[in-house]
């Protein structure tokens, strides 16, 4: 338990900080006629929390260079040693964030010249190979009862050298002769986030915000806004690498750092970067995002190809087409939606391995348990806890097995595996499977979830529950990190508590809430990354927008996340 959580989580094949989600709803879809707009955002859960909540006001001024000021009031959720609300409200417009995910790291082979180990290679004028110095910078580490490590630091004109920290590259590379250097638009020093995040609290149309986030940097994200004049919009912001045409690797494999083909050319300009106007979300009635892939194939950009698995985004926009008025209770019913869509589609997958023949003690019982589980992860049940462990076993089996234990143990958790997983199984790949072919695969993880399963919880299936299995687990910063304080100080949260706070009014916060050290509870699947926040806001009466700031509940899924 004192190794970092979410290392331990990652271990159980969960993406961190996949599963964000916002949408917009246009007038013509609520029951008042005006916009709705909710956002759950998502991120790692950490004691203390990430989000702090705050309504800033202020009348009208003079900056210090003598320029008249608006008047400040934006209400919602910020991030401690940021001046503004990142995520909420104006008087007159809300927006809210999901992650875009585009591909803004490039890594570079970086040639060492062999009669200067302080040069590498550049891009050269006449063909000849050209070569420039590293810059260097020493940093002294402070250790406790031990003497200062001084470490030399070493930047190309691409970035850091990652080889001077990441020995590994050493079993893969001769590091006298090359190193591999980093280029990621988030160390760039154009970055006037701040100043995006000032002007948006003080826009005052869903028109400003989008002009106010021009000067947004990174992490690129997808904005949703809506105003009380009925304006609704959608906008991609954030800085995108705009790579060369003649570019062939796309940042796949690390480029030759001395070709400057593979060089950026700058940036997307914003004016270019996926947006959707208020006359095409009006016509459909609403846009929702889910971390799915935002551009249409036909895309004149590359904005990366690692995109999360689009069930999240499907099951939202399921449910948004499904209620013709959506209202704040329709929207929060969405939000605390826990069917998995991605459950479903290997569903029958395990339905085969459960009617086939086994010896195992507990076959029975885990059959009868699935008996009309239709992917519904329901926190009192058992089903949704077998099927995991199932999916689980059946990953590292039949990807596992090949790639082997070191390389799958260096993906897994940080790639996507799910979908390569479904298309396995529904070709009924021999060459992942084997001779014996996929079905033998699953019946053989599904006796291994179940030892696994009966390891942990003991033999009676009708006690397994997903709930008291999938806990939302805090880790403590920097405690958790500590072996003898880690157990005391990361919690784990029983699936009752809860934490709702409403800014509709003066009165503070009601919570019930329930905790244990971890140390203290047997685990399957730990939660780290989490709904850390969810704002479903109506603007028919924006000054009651409701905020939940959840400390857990019984899963993790929200509306198709599984």
């Amino acid at each position: 338990m004192a190794a970092d959580i979410n290392d331990w989580a990652a271990s159980f094949g969960h993406v961190e900080g996949k599963g964000s989600n916002n949408w917009v709803v246009a007038g013509k879809r609520s029951a008042s006629g005006k916009p709705l707009l909710a956002n759950d955002p998502h991120l790692g859960l950490s004691a203390p929390a990430i989000w702090y909540f705050a309504r800033l006001q202020a009348p009208t001024g003079k900056s210090s260079d003598g320029r008249a000021t608006a008047a400040l009031d934006v209400i919602g959720a910020t991030l401690p040693g940021l001046p503004f609300v990142v995520l909420g409200r104006t008087s007159k417009v809300a927006w809210g964030f999901t992650n875009t995910n585009p591909d803004v790291q490039d890594l570079y082979l970086e040639q060492i010249n062999p009669a200067n180990a302080r040069q590498y290679r550049v891009p050269g004028s006449t063909g000849e190979a050209a070569w420039a110095d590293f810059k260097t910078r020493e940093e002294i580490i402070k250790v406790k009862g031990q003497p200062d490590v001084t470490l030399t630091v070493r930047e190309s004109r691409h970035g850091p050298i990652l080889s001077d920290a990441q020995k590994s590259h050493a079993e893969l590379l001769d590091t006298s002769k090359y190193v591999v250097a980093l280029r990621w638009s988030a160390l760039d020093a154009d970055n006037q986030t701040v100043l995006a995040g000032l002007r948006a609290n003080q826009a005052e149309s869903a028109d400003e915000l989008i002009a106010a986030f021009a000067a947004y940097h990174s992490p690129m994200q997808n904005l949703v806004t809506a105003d009380t004049a009925g304006g609704v919009a959608f906008k991609a912001v954030g800085k995108m690498p705009l790579r060369q045409a003649d570019n062939d690797i796309l940042g796949i494999a690390p480029s030759p750092g001395w070709d400057a083909r593979y060089d950026w050319a700058g940036w997307v300009p914003y004016a270019q970067t996926p947006q959707t106007d208020h006359v095409a979300i009006e016509a459909k009635g609403w846009l929702s995002t889910a971390n799915q892939r935002i551009t249409p194939p036909d895309y004149p950009l590359f904005m990366g190809q690692d995109w999360a698995v689009p069930y999240h985004y499907e099951r939202i926009e399921q449910l948004l087409a499904a209620t013709p008025k959506h209202d704040v209770n329709s929207m929060q019913k969405i939000q605390g939606d826990q069917l998995s869509p991605a459950t479903v589609r290997l569903l029958p997958f395990m339905q085969q391995a459960l009617a086939a023949p086994s010896s195992h003690s507990l076959a029975g019982a885990a059959q009868a348990a699935m008996a009309g589980f239709d992917g519904t992860m329901r926190a009192d049940q058992a089903a949704p806890l077998i099927f995991a462990a199932w999916a689980d076993e059946l990953t590292r089996g039949m990807i596992g097995g090949k790639l082997g234990d070191s390389r799958f143990k260096a993906l897994y958790g940080k790639r996507q595996f799910r979908g390569a997983l479904e298309d396995i199984l529904e070709r009924n790949d021999a060459d992942w499977c084997g001779s014996t072919g996929c079905k033998a695969q699953s019946i053989t993880a599904l006796e291994r979830a179940l030892n696994r399963l009966q390891a942990a919880y003991g033999s009676d299936v009708s006690q397994w529950a997903w709930g008291e299995a999938h806990l939302a687990l805090s880790a403590h910063k920097p405690f958790g990190k500590v072996p003898l304080l880690a157990r005391f100080s990361m919690c784990g949260c029983l699936p009752a508590a809860t934490l709702s706070v409403s800014t509709s009014g003066s009165t503070g916060p009601t919570m019930t809430k329930r905790l244990l050290p971890i140390g203290m509870r047997r685990l399957y699947a730990p939660c780290t990354t989490w709904p850390t926040l969810k704002n479903p806001g109506s603007f028919t009466r924006p000054g009651r927008a409701a905020w939940c700031f959840p400390a857990a509940t019984a899963t993790c899924g929200t509306a198709g996340r599984s």
